[in-house]
């Protein structure tokens, strides 16, 4: 159990998938965040979740969430 956000974030990037999604990408990146609940990010490459994974702390970190 946390008690605040980015606690604790469990990571999956799996792919490609066969179905794929409505914009055509066919790799998934799951981030899920134990207190907040879940998101996920379709990728069209797997080599964009490193760039993903950036984004997303940077963005954090100017929010000093983390």
């Amino acid at each position: 159990m946390t008690f605040r956000p980015l606690e604790l974030i469990q990571m999956d990037l799996f792919g490609p998938i066969k179905t794929k999604s409505l914009s055509g990408n066919c790799f998934v990146l799951v981030l899920v965040d134990d207190f907040s609940r879940f998101t996920w990010i379709f990728l069209e490459h797997k080599d964009e979740a490193f760039r993903i994974f950036m984004f997303l702390e940077k963005g954090l970190k100017k929010k000093k969430i983390f």
